[in-house]
């Protein structure tokens, strides 16, 4: 209803977006927060979420561009770290995946995380 009523809304997409990519609609979730950021081209929240559902999709590269704006418009999204060293991890991108793993280590208090990057780390230690 909201976009109904204000086109422009960039919060609203970014929104149903989240109810999209939740439900399982993955080509509408990209669409939605794809209208988000044109509207407002600094929502990084709306790149990062794009981001996570083109990961799902097998899309690395695409999602290592979105957790990468992401992370230039709000460098204190300290998970987008985490994400795109996962998918550089995915996309056999050893140095790249060790530098942002290594940089979420650096900034994270999130012990579950630490526990997930430290074992990706370990692993490509081992290759």
């Amino acid at each position: 209803r909201t976009i109904e009523l204000d086109p422009d809304n960039a919060t609203a997409y970014a929104a149903r977006g989240l109810v999209h990519y939740a439900q399982g609609n993955n080509e509408e979730a990209i669409s939605d927060y794809s209208k988000a950021i044109q509207i407002d081209p600094d929502n990084a929240t709306a790149y990062q979420n794009r981001g996570l559902v083109h990961y799902d999709e097998g899309a690395t590269d695409q999602a290592i561009q979105d957790y990468t704006q992401a992370l230039e418009l709000e460098p204190e999204l300290v998970g987008m770290y985490y994400n795109r060293g996962l998918a550089y991890y995915v996309s056999g991108q050893t140095e790249a995946a060790k530098a942002d793993l290594q940089k979420f280590l650096e900034l994270s208090d999130d012990e579950y995380g630490r526990e997930k990057a430290n074992t990706l780390l370990k692993d490509l230690e081992r290759r």
